[in-house]
């Protein structure tokens, strides 16, 4: 999504957003949120933080359900006969929420998301009922649920032509919606309890990551027909969405029972309940934002030339998921790197000098490969993010291991040295704005104070997970996504509240999180690799930095695969598109 030059300097042209519709296939001029003939889809486009919310909604869905089941049979999780009287009164208030998004005429974020919740836990109880109640076998469900999907699939196309999820316009096509989505959640609980209890035993982790990996197969399936055979993308984008869509019901079970479970069986031991109050926050959270968002007033723009030549991506969900898992790269390779050169043993800490020169020099070649280009290439910036990361670990590895440094004097270090960055930026170049990244001087700015950030974020992400939460992964993960979530909320309710401020509070919340990133990222590294004696999933540093380097090459697929076909604009005056250079 972009801009373009005005070719008249004296006149103003009305521009709008040529939308690549993910799983669509094509092109449409989006004008304040309504498709070209005016009739609004009233479901959301199936974007990343769509994705986001419904992996959330469905860990809500297995751990709500198992807390109001616990709460109707007094506390005792052995008793299964509650769940009957549970699904009943579950069902009810789905009908009133289904209600409600039936009778109003426009995609609504929050009563569409709340429907959502609560087929995720009608769709959870029906499954539990069948199997613990009626002695139904998972397997008899799974095929059930199958059956029931195809027929409705069927059904739907018969009377529609069409399963367009981006055309749901007419009550008919709602109703066929919202009954696939029951049947996906059903067949995604029976499927997913089948596969986790019976094949994986219940390991938590393993499900968690076996879920990730064919969701992330059917994404790269799906974009590299859409990129070798075009002509197919229309017809693959259907299968694809609702491939996913079940899948994502199994993978947010699997979390959620990760998170509630009991040390003792595999889990973290928060318990349901708490598991679903802090979903519940994060959605409710995320659903103001998608609300503040859409009732947003759109302003009209006149661009100069040089707001499309910034060298760095805005700061979008995407861009924040990546950043994670480059953070998570630069704690897990920089391990796996030092113990290679120590040759295995991973308590000589003398190797990690020699390993720092090597990935600077490395370093120092692709940040020259992303000077030489002209414009934001996806594939050399986050290579550059990645080995700064791993380079600003090592730096601060080396200060603490070998210089015998204390982490809160580099803390207090390297903070200096990033508000002296800062300054100097501000300085000289009069603004600290990332989206004005176009000349030399300011990306050598820009690259110095991610380093500073990595460094930083390093030293104090350690003295606190270290000396203050006692390397309990869980708990330092929980503890900077929480400080990031207040970062967040901090800069909208600035920018609703206090609109004069908004550029000022853009620029700090931004760095506010880079920082807050960094240790977000070692938590989750050190939660996958290290031993399971010390509070980790055993992964080991090697086979994190695969996994999430596997993750890192997909998304970044994903990402010029999407710059190739948003690299367009159109002018609402004269109707002409225009690719972007």
């Amino acid at each position: 999504m972009g801009t373009t030059r005005n070719n008249n300097a004296n006149s103003t042209a009305t521009f709008a957003s040529v939308v690549d519709i993910g799983c669509l296939g094509k092109d449409i001029v989006i004008v304040d949120g309504q498709a070209p003939n005016g009739s609004a889809s009233k479901v959301p486009l199936p974007t990343i933080d769509f994705w986001i919310v419904k992996v959330l909604c469905t860990t809500v869905g297995e751990t709500v359900a198992d807390s109001i089941t616990n709460a109707f049979n007094g506390g005792d999780p052995t008793n299964t006969s509650a769940e009957g009287p549970t699904c009943g009164i579950m069902i009810a208030i789905l009908v009133l929420a289904l209600f409600t998004q039936f009778y109003v005429k426009k995609y609504i974020p929050s009563i569409y998301w709340i429907n959502v919740i609560l087929i995720s836990v009608v769709g959870t109880l029906i499954t539990d009922n069948l199997v613990d109640n009626l002695g139904v076998q998972l397997w008899q469900t799974t095929l059930g649920f199958s059956l029931a999907l195809a027929f409705t699939f069927c059904t739907w196309f018969y009377f529609e032509r069409t399963l367009s999820i981006h055309s749901i316009t007419t009550m008919r096509r709602e109703s066929f919606y919202w009954l696939t989505i029951l049947f996906t959640f059903a067949l995604g609980t029976s499927a997913g309890d089948e596969l986790s209890t019976d094949v994986l035993q219940d390991v938590y982790w393993q499900c968690l990551l076996l879920f990730i990996g064919v969701i992330v197969t059917d994404g790269v399936g799906y974009f590299s027909l859409a990129y070798f055979k075009p002509d197919w993308a229309n017809d693959a984008s259907i299968p694809a969405f609702w491939i996913a869509y079940i899948l994502t019901r199994p993978l947010g079970a699997s979390l959620g029972d990760l998170l509630s479970q009991d040390v003792s069986s595999g889990g973290l031991g928060l318990g349901a309940a708490t598991t679903s109050i802090i979903f519940l926050a994060v959605i409710l959270y995320l659903i103001c934002i998608m609300e503040y968002q859409q009732r947003a007033k759109q302003e009209e723009f006149n661009f100069s030339w040089s707001c499309l030549e910034t060298k760095v991506p805005p700061p979008t969900i995407d861009f924040w998921i990546v950043k994670i898992l480059c953070t998570t790269i630069g704690e897990t390779a920089a391990d796996a790197l030092t113990i290679t050169f120590a040759g295995g043993d991973d308590t000589n800490t003398a190797a990690e000098t020699p390993t720092c020169l090597v990935m600077l020099v490395i370093l120092i070649i692709v940040l020259w490969t992303q000077f030489y280009f002209k414009r934001y290439v996806p594939v050399v910036y986050w290579i550059a993010v990645m080995l700064l990361s791993v380079v600003g670990t090592l730096i601060t590895d080396n200060i603490v291991d070998n210089g015998g440094v204390p982490l809160w004097q580099t803390t207090v270090g390297f903070s200096c040295a990033v508000i002296l960055a800062f300054a100097l930026w501000l300085y000289v170049e009069g603004t600290l704005s990332i989206h004005s990244i176009n000349t030399v001087r300011r990306e050598a700015f820009y690259w110095l104070v991610v380093l500073c950030t990595f460094a930083l974020g390093t030293s104090a992400g350690d003295e606190l997970s270290t000396d203050v939460l006692q390397d309990v992964y869980w708990q330092c993960i929980l503890v900077f996504a929480g400080a990031i979530g207040i970062d967040v909320m901090l800069y909208y309710a600035v920018s609703y509240f206090v609109p004069a401020w908004e550029p000022i509070t853009n620029i700090v919340c931004f760095w506010i999180a880079y920082i807050l990133t960094r240790p977000l990222g070692a938590s989750l590294g050190d939660q996958l690799s290290q031993s399971q004696d010390n509070g980790g999933a055993g992964l080991g540093a090697p086979a994190t930095s695969g996994i999430f380097l596997a993750v890192i090459v997909c998304l970044l697929v994903y990402m010029h695969a999407r710059m190739a076909g948003n690299g367009r604009l159109v002018c609402m005056d004269c109707r002409r598109k225009v690719r972007l250079p």
